[in-house]
Formats: C-alpha cells, structure tokens, sequence
C-alpha cells in the first residue's frame, strides 16, 4: 500500500514538472453548476444591505445618536462589551536604554484571567516632567515585534525592516511625547508558547479560541489598547511613573494590522482624540473579503450585516483622522482608502469637523512612510504640538 502512495506520489511530480497535472482530479462540473463557496460568499455580500450604516442626511444630531447605537453594536459583535477588568500591574521594568537620551520602561498588565499583556514606555529624558505629557500610541504591523519600534533588531530580517525607516516609536519619543508602545497578541514577545503543537500562523489559534468566548482576535487586540489606556490614565499609573498625562492629548498610529487595531480601537474608545492610520484602509468587501485571510486578523463576524469600514470611520467624527495609503499598496491601496475616506466624510461634516478625515497617497508598495506620516501628523493630527507656548 505504501508503495502505491510514493508511486502515485512520484507520478503527480513528474506531471507537475512538464505541466500535466490536474489539480482536481474530478470531473468537469456540469453546466450552471457553481461549486465555490468563495464565489457565493463575493455573491452573498453585494446582495447584503447594511442594517446600520452611517447616515446619509447631514444632521449632527442625527449623526451623534447614530454612533451611540453603532458603537454599542460594534462593541458587541467583537465582544469588547463584555466586562473589563481593571488591569493591574504585574511587573514593571527598566530596559536598557534603546538611544540616546531616551528611556524605556516595561509593564506587564493582568488584563484578563491568567493574561498579561506588555507595553512599553518610551520617554525622551530631557523632557519637561512639571508639564503634562501629550501621549503617542503605537501598534506595529504584523512583523517580528513592537521592538522594531524603538529601532532593535531581534531577527536577521529586523535590520531590512529598520532600513526602510520603521522605528516610528523612537521617532515619537524625540518629538516630545510619552510613546506607548503596545505589544500585539501572538507578535515578539508574546508569541504562543503553551500551546504545542501550534498552528502555522502566528495569530490564528488566538482566533480560533477567541471565537469560543464570543470573541475575535481583532476584539482582543482592541480590548488590550484600552486596558492599556484604562492604566495610562490611572491614578496607579502616576504612582508608579510619577508622570503626568494631558488627557486631552491622546492619539494614535497604527500601520498595517496594527493601523486596523488602532482604527477599531479608536471607534470605540473616545479617549483617542486622532488617529493616523497607515496601509490599512479600504472597504472590507474589496479587501478583507476578497482575499485569503490565514490568520484570522481583522475578521469580525458578522460585521457586514451592519457595517463597512467608512461606518467605522464615521464612528471616529469629529476627532481627527488621516488615512495614509501606497498608490502601489498590494493589500490596501490609496484608492481603496480614499472611497472609504470621501464615504465617512459625511458624518465629520455634520459635526462641523471639515479637516478630517484625509486620505493622503504616498508611492510606494505596502510600507511604513515615516517622512510622510509626520507632515501629516504635525498639520492635521496633532498641529499644536509645533506652536510656541
């Protein structure tokens, strides 16, 4: 019998090697016969009608109770509306310091039952401590770690990484703000390593379990930004740090799955007063939908029975938002995000908020645009941190 496997095995090799192979080796399907279940999902979203989109009729009124509703079904379908613990603090680290003139702390925050979640504060050491701090969250994208943040190579295809200019943390903390730099389920230091054997992708059985609570990876990962928030601004948070923290200067950047956490997370947690997020917009049925997702990232169930992605940045209005996308982006391109982006703008202008949202178009591929994400940021994100006291 085994013989029989490796011949048929070595046969299928050799018809591959000239080109004869069949793929599937079943019968031609008979006619009008549509066998694809990715073809009838496609076929299934442009039949769906959203049952709670942003509204259409400039009303701000109108605009406001909308995002009452949204937020609370949003919180619902990722399951971020069940209770939140307060997070305490495990431990809490000095690091070396990563460059110079800057500091760099750890803490290990008990989020959920058995669960500690790392975050990193990076500080400039010069800074004025007897002034409030403005804060600059940040989420990396699926690459090897938030270490890439503070410009450490970890993994020889670190320094490729850090070459195109990643260390968007780094940059933050010389710029004057508290960098909390959150480190992403299943990445760097919180890789699996109870579960054995695990699946190939890094992400996916975090889903997968997730799932079983009434939860989804993209809800855990929101869930740690404001757990994480929930700490910054905490009276333990001061007692620990001895920092100060201006309440009304909290934004955000997230690039790639980490731009997409720090979008949902901004929906929802008003606390975010700007986001800008990077190679990460476009409208779930032409991207999410419409391509593999082996991971489970960004996948939250039934979210198109009631929105897309521009009712996800309409829940973001009046705040300031700034969608910036590669013309060459191959999994979010700038045109994607700019229909996303002119589709939301509806609901800024109600609420008079007529500088955001911006899409801003770089050219390039699928990449961090550090040159370009700061412009952006210092002229519409956070424009006051460049004028004189």
């Amino acid at each position: 019998m085994r013989i029989a496997v490796y011949r048929a095995a070595a046969i299928n090799r050799i018809l591959k090697l000239i080109g004869l192979y069949n793929v599937h080796p079943y019968p031609a399907l008979p006619p009008n016969v549509k066998i694809s279940t990715f073809q009838s999902h496609l076929t299934e979203y442009e039949l769906l009608t959203r049952l709670l989109p942003a509204p259409t009729i400039n009303d701000a009124e109108l605009v406001k109770e909308w995002q009452i509703t949204a937020r609370a079904k949003l919180a619902a379908l990722m399951g971020v509306d069940q209770v939140r613990d307060r997070p305490s603090v495990t431990a809490f680290v000095q690091r070396p310091n990563p460059a110079e003139n800057i500091s760099r702390y750890t803490a290990y925050l008990r989020v959920r039952p058995n669960c500690d979640i790392s975050v990193h504060l990076l500080l400039h050491q010069n800074i004025d401590l007897k002034k409030k701090l403005p804060i600059f969250v940040y989420l990396a994208g699926s690459t090897s770690g938030i270490h890439l943040a503070w410009g450490e190579a970890k993994v020889p295809i670190d320094h490729d990484r850090l070459s195109k200019d990643c260390a968007i943390g780094l940059q933050a903390a010389e710029r004057g703000y508290l960098v909390l730099c959150i480190e992403q389920l299943g990445f760097g230091e919180r890789a699996e390593r109870m579960l054995n054997p695990r699946s190939a992708s890094r992400t996916l059985d975090a889903h997968a379990h997730a799932l079983l609570l009434g939860r989804c990876l993209m809800g855990e990962k929101v869930l740690d930004v404001m757990s994480s928030l929930d700490w910054l601004t905490s009276s333990e948070f001061t007692a620990t740090t001895n920092l100060q923290i201006n309440f009304e200067s909290i934004f955000a950047y997230g690039h790639s799955s980490g731009g997409s956490a720090a979008l949902y997370a901004t929906a929802l947690d008003v606390r975010i007063q700007g986001l800008l997020a990077s190679g990460c917009i476009g409208q779930i049925r032409d991207t999410i939908a419409a391509r593999r997702s082996p991971d489970g990232d960004s996948i939250i169930p039934g979210i198109l029975r009631f929105f897309e992605m521009s009712d996800i940045i309409a829940l973001i209005a009046p705040r300031r938002f700034v969608g910036l996308s590669g013309d060459q982006d191959h999994i979010f391109p700038y045109a994607g995000a700019e229909e996303c982006i002119r589709a939301a703008q509806n609901s800024y202008q109600a609420l008079d908020a007529w500088d955001s949202p911006v899409a801003i178009k770089v050219n390039g591929p699928h990449q961090y645009y550090a040159a370009d994400s700061w412009r952006a940021w210092d002229t519409i994100i956070h424009p006051e941190r460049l004028q004189k006291d």
